[in-house]
């Protein structure tokens, strides 16, 4: 019943979005949108759900919307929402099967940030990884949160792509 209750929230919220879009009504639509491309079985993901988490707090008083995809074959809504309720993550996590081919995700994590419906950033959230099994033991670039900053500033995205690490997207 619960995952019932949550497809039909994400339909509405997105129903609403379109509805505003339409009229006109930029106080209520987020000025900057992030895309987050995820598979609860990789590693990688669980590592990044925190920091998704986090920074989705730390953005909560701006115009900024965040959306979880999850990806993969085998997943159903209660794996995803077992996921969404064990990192805790406070936005919207959704099973997809279309989004991650509409934006051509390639692997999981990635992000992209939208600003007016228009891809301006998608790759890496930082560069915690350098591969698939190796972490640094310190973030330098933390590229989705400079993304972000940019377009909130009225700035445009200095690097608009940086390669993602993580598990590849089965299409």
């Amino acid at each position: 019943m619960h995952e019932v209750h949550e497809q039909y929230m994400t339909f509405i919220r997105n129903i609403l979005f379109l509805f505003l879009s339409a009229f006109a009504c930029p106080a209520l639509v987020a000025q900057v949108k992030v895309a987050f491309f995820l598979a609860p079985t990789c590693t990688i993901c669980r590592y990044y759900a925190l920091e998704m988490r986090d920074l989705s707090a730390d953005y909560a008083s701006h115009e900024v919307e965040f959306i979880g995809y999850a990806v993969g074959p085998l997943l159903t809504d209660s794996v995803v929402a077992s996921f969404r309720e064990e990192y805790k993550i406070p936005f919207s996590v959704v099973l997809d099967d279309t989004m991650h081919r509409a934006l051509n995700a390639t692997v999981t994590p990635e992000v992209f940030v939208l600003r007016n419906d228009t891809v301006v950033y998608h790759g890496r959230i930082d560069d915690s990884f350098l591969r698939v099994g190796k972490r640094r033991a310190h973030v330098k670039n933390r590229e989705l949160r400079s993304a972000i900053d940019s377009i909130l500033q009225g700035r445009s995205v200095d690097v608009p792509f940086v390669p993602a690490v993580g598990c590849i997207i089965e299409k």
